[in-house]
C-alpha cells in the first residue's frame, strides 16, 4: 500500500494497477455479506493471500538504506497515518456502538502490539498491518547491511523457524512475527520475479494452489498468525505456494490490470483506502441488517455489490481530500521532516542557515 506522493512525479501504472486489484479484493474478503454468501472468501480463498501480498510487493525494489535516519523517516511515515485512524476508529467505535470500552484499551494496545486488543479497542482488525510493515522495513535494511556468513545463517534460521511462527500469537510492540513470516515468502517473490515466463503457469498454479486452500485450509489471519503451523505442514506449504504464486501473478499481469477503468487510481491511494474502507463495509452492514430482505442471499449480494465499490470510492475521495498540501503533512507524511510536529524540531539542526 502506498501513501500520495510528497511531490509529482512518474507512477508506475502497472504497480499501481496491482495494488489496485488487491485493494479491491481486501474490500471484498472484509465484507461481511459477501462472506456469508460465499465462506470460502474468509475460509482460505482471498485471505490466504490479499493482505499478505501487500507484504510480499516491497521485496520488488531492493530493501532501505540501514540508518538510524531511514527508519525514523519510515516510523513517521507508517506510524502517523496508523495513529491517526486509530484514534478516529476508537472515537466511532466508542460513539457508536461500544460506549463501555475502557479508554485505556487502545494504548495499551498499541503498546502491546495485541491484535485481538486492538480490535477491542478501536472496532477493527486491519490497523495491525502498519506497525508490522515498519518492522519488516527494518528487519530488510538490517538483513541487507548484514555480511554474507551472517545472511545466510539468519535465511537458515527463518526457514527453520517459519511453521514455528505460524500459530503463535505473541503481542508484540509493531507486531514484528508477521514480518518474521513474511521475509522468506517475500525474498521468494524477489528471487522468482525476473524469471517469471510463462503468464498463464503462473495464474494456473495459483488459481489451482488457491481452489485447494479454499477447500482445505481454515480461516487465515496473517495478522495473528492463526496459520497452519509446523504440525501440517503439507497446508502450511500449500498456503505459503498459493500466497508467492498469487502475489507474482497479480504482479506479472500489472500491465494488463492498468487498463482496467479505476484500477491505477484505486492503487495510487490504496494507503488511505485500507485504512478507511470498513468504516463505509461496517455502516453498511449494521444498517442492512434491519432490512428485511437481508435475510435471503440476494439481499446479501446486492449489499456486497453495492458496499465494496462504495468503500472503494469514499477510501479514494478521503484520499484526495488528504492529499491537499495543508492537511497531508499532518496524516501522510513521507519523512520525519514532512511531519510538521518534527519538522519544527528538527529544523534548527537541518537548516544550517538557522
Amino acid at each position: 500500500m502506498s501513501a500520495p506522493p510528497s511531490a509529482p512525479r512518474a507512477r508506475d501504472e502497472a504497480n499501481d494497477a496491482t495494488k489496485g486489484l488487491l485493494i479491491t479484493l481486501v474490500a471484498l474478503g472484509h465484507c461481511a455479506a459477501a462472506q456469508r454468501v460465499w465462506p470460502w472468501l474468509h475460509a482460505g480463498g482471498l485471505y490466504d493471500f490479499h493482505v499478505l501480498a501487500f507484504l510480499l510487493l516491497p521485496f520488488l525494489r531492493p530493501a532501505s538504506a540501514c540508518s538510524t535516519r531511514v527508519f525514523a523517516d519510515r516510523a513517521v511515515r507508517y506510524l502517523v497515518p496508523f495513529g491517526a485512524f486509530a484514534l478516529l476508529s476508537a472515537a466511532v467505535w466508542h460513539a457508536t456502538l461500544h460506549p463501555s470500552v475502557p479508554w485505556y484499551a487502545l494504548p495499551l494496545a498499541l503498546i502491546r502490539g495485541d491484535v485481538g486488543a486492538l480490535a477491542q479497542g478501536v472496532g477493527f482488525t486491519f490497523l495491525w498491518f502498519m506497525p508490522c510493515l515498519l518492522s519488516l522495513t527494518v528487519l530488510r535494511s538490517l538483513f541487507a547491511a548484514a555480511r554474507q556468513p551472517v545472511r545466510a545463517l539468519l535465511v537458515l534460521a527463518l526457514l527453520a523457524v517459519h511453521g514455528l511462527l505460524a500459530g503463535c500469537s505473541l503481542p508484540l510492540p509493531l507486531n514484528p512475527l508477521p514480518a518474521l513470516f513474511a521475509l522468506p515468502l517475500g525474498w521468494a517473490v524477489g528471487a522468482l520475479a525476473p524469471w517469471q515466463r510463462g503468464r498463464w503457469l503462473f495464474l494456473a498454479v495459483a488459481l489451482a494452489c488457491g481452489a485447494i486452500a479454499g477447500v482445505t485450509v481454515d480461516h487465515i489471519n496473517v495478522a495473528s498468525l492463526s496459520l497452519p503451523d509446523w504440525h501440517a505442514p503439507d497446508r502450511l506449504l500449500l498456503h505459503d505456494v498459493y500466497a508467492v504464486a498469487a502475489t507474482l501473478a497479480a504482479v506479472h499481469f500489472g500491465s494488463v490490470l492498468a487498463r482496467v477503468p479505476g484500477l491505477v487510481p484505486i492503487g495510487r491511494y490504496s494507503l488511505v483506502i485500507y485504512l478507511s474502507h470498513q468504516f463505509v463495509l461496517k455502516f453498511i452492514e449494521f444498517w442492512s441488517q434491519h432490512q428485511p430482505w437481508y435475510a435471503a442471499s440476494a439481499g446479501k449480494i446486492a449489499v456486497a455489490a453495492v458496499a465494496v465499490p462504495l468503500s472503494l470510492l469514499a477510501g479514494w475521495g478521503l484520499a484526495r481530500l488528504l492529499d491537499r498540501p495543508q492537511i497531508r503533512p499532518w496524516i501522510l507524511p513521507q519523512t520525519l521532516r514532512d511531519w510538521p510536529v518534527t519538522a519544527r524540531l528538527l529544523r534548527p539542526a537541518l537548516d544550517p542557515a538557522q
